[in-house]
């Protein structure tokens, strides 16, 4: 990753931060695949959680909110 999107996710972060909801989203999508990677981790280890696989990606959100 380089300096520069180091640079926007902090930039990101502190918009959230001060009260940008949309923040919060834009960083939402710039870590989905990373999000859905997990994801398929998980499932791939508890097969049977394959049909709450979008509440997961869902939750997503909320994790990293609290994250942040």
């Amino acid at each position: 990753m380089s300096s520069d999107q180091y640079q926007e996710i902090d930039k990101l972060i502190y918009k959230y931060k001060a009260g940008n909801e949309e923040a919060l989203f834009d960083l939402y999508e710039f870590y989905k695949p990373l999000f859905l990677a997990s994801i398929k981790r998980v499932i791939n280890k508890e097969p049977k959680l394959l049909t709450h696989r979008e509440d997961l990606l869902e939750d997503c959100i909320f994790v990293l909110k609290k994250l942040i």
